[in-house]
């Protein structure tokens, strides 16, 4: 599902750059359009190759770890740490605003780690950026004292970290946070271990 999200993504970046090409030139060469072509076919390959590195849909990679914290902001934000391992383990480490302040264990079944990793393929975790925080990460906007949410994963070998402030806006909206793939993606980890029964 995720890789033909991605062709299909593909396609209508590819789209884009032709109207472009013809709003400047009037025409388009065919060298210029077989570069393009090569160019997003060749990108398309990378980005399902790194995709399926990270998720193999038969089994759970023994050296699984997944990461969410949340921090704190100006205000009663939950502040708290969720990590969940290969053998379903989810340890919830709660330190403010929180129903439940410090360590708690619980398990999720391998069907539900296999959910919770197909939400890091869907978003094509290893091609985000470090950090999203100012104008460089492509936050057209920032808001000041809101958290970040902080996620990781270490799977077969490699690893891979965002810290995501959540105050970096999209452009033109009152308030929408830049990406929200990545949003998404949080909230997903909290929604798939349940987390708002220690949190509320």
């Amino acid at each position: 599902m995720a890789c033909r999200l991605c062709n299909r993504e593909l396609l209508a970046k590819f789209q884009i750059c032709l109207a472009r090409l013809r709003l400047k030139s009037g025409t388009v060469t065919f060298m210029k359009l077989s570069l393009l072509l090569w160019l997003f076919v060749a990108l398309g390959s990378l980005t399902n190759q790194a995709m399926s590195e990270i998720y193999a849909p038969n089994e759970i990679p023994k050296d699984m770890i997944v990461t969410l914290e949340r921090t704190a902001c100006f205000g009663a934000c939950p502040v708290y740490k969720l990590t969940i391992t290969a053998d379903g383990t989810v340890t919830f480490e709660g330190y403010e605003n929180v129903a439940m302040k410090g360590i708690v264990k619980d398990r999720i079944s391998e069907e539900t780690l296999r959910q919770l990793l197909s939400e890091f393929e869907k978003v094509a975790y290893f091609s985000l950026r470090d950090t999203y925080d100012g104008s460089e990460d492509g936050c057209a906007r920032h808001a000041t004292d809101m958290p970040s949410a902080k996620t990781s994963i270490q799977i077969n070998g490699r690893n891979k970290a965002v810290s995501h402030y959540l105050g970096c806006l999209m452009q033109g909206d009152e308030f929408r946070i830049y990406p929200q793939e990545l949003v998404r993606l949080e909230n997903k980890i909290d929604e798939i271990v349940e987390s708002k029964r220690w949190i509320k």
